[in-house]
Formats: structure tokens, sequence, C-alpha cells
């Protein structure tokens, strides 16, 4: 499972935010 790498605030943890 990968961590939170965009931001762990945001509903999907897994999601990089763009």
């Amino acid at each position: 499972m990968n961590r939170g790498r965009g931001q762990p605030s945001s509903p999907s943890p897994t999601t990089p935010h763009l």
C-alpha cells in the first residue's frame, strides 16, 4: 500500500496531487 504521496488529507491518499 502506497503512502500519501500527494496529500494525506485528501480523500484518496494513493492519488498524487495534480
